[in-house]
């Protein structure tokens, strides 16, 4: 995936509102939206941030949902 362009106090966010959901505090967020690119690669439509986060925290995958190229 093409890594986001996140800002940091979005990532901070993140990072609580991950934490809250794995200590069932609150619900978890929806999969991330991706899109699928020429080359291949995927760029991150929705939860940029939530990606960021994901990626510091080591977490080697992420629920995704793929949607159509765009034209």
């Amino acid at each position: 995936m093409k890594p986001p362009d996140s800002q940091p106090a979005s990532v901070a966010v993140a990072l609580a509102r991950m934490a809250d959901a794995a200590a069932g505090r609150i619900s978890r967020r929806a999969p991330l939206r991706v899109r699928l690119r020429s080359d291949g690669c995927f760029d991150v439509v929705d939860g940029n941030a939530t990606y960021a986060a994901a990626r510091e925290l080591g977490w080697p995958e992420l629920p995704v949902l793929v949607e159509p190229a765009s034209e």
